[in-house]
């Protein structure tokens, strides 16, 4: 029997109430053996295999080996409401167990991850598709381009998985990226805004004002609209495809990427700003007593690391997330720091104007400052927890 025959009598049968032993022995294993593993020897195929570490234990459903190499975990679900809280629990097992690859399956779909350690398992996945309404031919080239035995004797299996990846992550950056930028663009989004007054600052000396950039943006939105390609990205199913193939044909796509023009009107003396800087400044780093704006913040370092950060935004949440980990059961005393009126530290973004989040908390820092304030606040903040001052450097162009 053919893998595309023993596809189709799956397809005959009435597939949506199966426990997951019915989906290992009618579906899974049938699939192996028509794929050239022989499930009969331990060495190839294992079964309800413990992964354990110590502080994680679980049972993987099927292990499939090359040696003593772990080349595939397989969990087995009843049904699709089952697959990310079983897929999280399989990627992190295999991520322990050092297999590359993960397959989590119901009675109709398969989904297939990289296991990467450094890597959330949402990102990973590079292959999805359905057994029972998915072209038997694709289907067919999908399982033997990545379960064949022979693609893992001769290291085949895992370069596909990576170009197939590539090529989901190029058709979601062809399709969502222009979509983002206009976004970003039609809301004048702070983070942008900033962004912008740093740049303007760094060129002229000068920075203009947020009101005045929010103002150039949104007549800026009316007269450019960023288009995605007009040729559409290969749909994201099997992945069975040769390597780099449609990664390079999407990356061509998003090359085309069109900007849209329309008589754009006049902008005036939207950004006031005068004077200008012929000569990039040697690397500065910031002193109590600074006279006048401060320049574009490049990076900083405290309490011995540095760490980069190209916004005053970026620079306050960082050094807020280097102190919650050093004071994280005693970080509510950061609500002590705060304004007449306004609160600079809260639990909930809704009581700031604009929340950035410290990273690994649950709590939110106020960056709506210019950047010399946004200095004081981190100065305070190292103050309230017995630090001095000069313990952060901050270093600009």
């Amino acid at each position: 029997m053919s893998l595309r025959e023993l596809l189709t009598q799956i397809r005959a049968r009435t597939a949506t109430e199966m426990n997951s032993g019915q989906v290992r022995h009618q579906i899974v294993i049938p699939i192996l053996r028509e794929l050239g593993w022989d499930d009969s020897d331990p060495d190839q195929v294992d079964f309800d295999y413990t992964v354990q570490s110590e502080t994680f234990s679980s049972l993987v459903d099927i292990v499939i080996r090359r040696g003593w190499d772990h080349v595939v975990h397989v969990a087995l679900c009843r049904d699709e409401s089952e697959f990310e809280g079983i897929a999280e629990l399989a990627f992190k097992a295999a991520v322990i167990d050092q297999a590359p690859f993960v397959i989590v399956t119901s009675p109709n779909r398969w989904q297939c991850y990289l296991a990467r350690r450094d890597r959330d398992v949402a990102q990973m996945r590079f292959a999805d598709f359905d057994l029972h309404s998915d072209p038997l031919d694709e289907l067919a080239n999908t399982l033997s381009n990545y379960l064949e035995p022979a693609q893992w004797l001769n290291q085949r299996a895992v370069p596909a998985a990576e170009s197939a990846l590539a090529d989901r992550v190029a058709a979601l950056l062809a399709e969502h990226v222009p979509q983002a930028l206009n976004a970003l663009v039609g809301s004048a989004d702070e983070m942008l805004v900033e962004l912008l007054q740093d740049h303007v600052e760094r060129a002229s000396g000068a920075r203009p004002h947020n009101e005045d950039v929010v103002d150039l943006l949104r007549r800026l939105e009316l007269s450019v609209r960023i288009q995605p390609a007009t040729t559409p990205a290969a749909p994201f199913r099997s992945g069975a495809r040769e390597p780099s193939a449609v990664a390079e044909a999407t990356a061509s796509n998003m090359s085309q990427t069109t900007v849209v023009r329309e008589p754009t009107p006049r902008v005036g003396s939207g950004i006031n700003v005068q004077g200008s800087r012929t000569k990039t400044p040697p690397r500065r780093t910031y002193r109590s007593g600074w006279w006048g704006a401060l320049p574009p913040v490049t990076g900083f370092s405290l309490f011995g690391e540095e760490r980069k950060a190209a916004t005053y935004a970026a620079l306050a949440g960082r050094v807020a997330e280097m102190v919650y980990q050093r004071h994280a059961n005693e970080f509510d005393r950061v609500t002590q720091i705060r304004g007449n009126t306004r609160k600079y530290y809260s639990q909930d973004p809704q009581d700031l104007d604009a929340p950035r989040r410290i990273v690994g908390s649950d709590y939110y820092i106020e960056t709506k400052f210019n950047s010399r304030d946004i200095v004081q606040q981190c100065h305070r903040l190292l103050k309230l927890f017995g630090y001095r001052e000069s313990e952060l450097e901050i270093y600009f162009d």
